[in-house]
């Protein structure tokens, strides 16, 4: 990006001759673009629409310790689910699994998602300094 916007600066070049630096540049451009959009889907917070309810709990199928959960329903019906769970020590550690469980696969796709902006930035970057050792070695053996 430098070579391309000193070239105009300072040694007065037209746009035609330092159209050999589009493709690396274009590349570079792209696996950056296309890596940020992945980083930011991998940060984005997903709140889910469940909304836990007694028998959701007494059959462990939901956790009311996780916030996506308990955002919905009232504040009475949130301490009456908290005051279960403190009785019953089972349904304490219950709960507590189901939303490490849920964290869990909650952390695996936002891994992923940024293994493939890594991986992305990575190979875009490769191919664009590749690109620009190519050019420079052609462009040198023309000249």
């Amino acid at each position: 990006i430098t070579i391309v916007g000193s070239g105009f600066t300072f040694t007065g070049q037209e746009f035609v001759e330092s159209l050999r630096f589009t493709v690396p540049m274009g590349v570079l451009l792209i696996s950056a673009l296309v890596s940020v959009i992945f980083a930011i889907l991998s940060a984005r917070p997903t709140i889910t629409e469940k909304k836990v309810s007694q028998e959701g709990l007494e059959k462990k199928q939901s956790s009311v310790l996780f916030f996506g959960n308990f955002v919905n329903i009232t504040l009475p019906e949130f301490i009456s689910s908290l005051r279960m769970l403190k009785e019953d020590e089972a349904m304490l550690y219950d709960n507590m699994t189901i939303d490490l469980y849920h964290l869990g696969l909650v952390l695996k796709k936002k891994y992923i998602l940024l293994r493939y902006s890594y991986n992305i930035f990575m190979v875009g970057l490769v191919l664009c300094v590749i690109s620009f050792i190519f050019i420079f070695s052609y462009t040198s053996k023309n000249a």
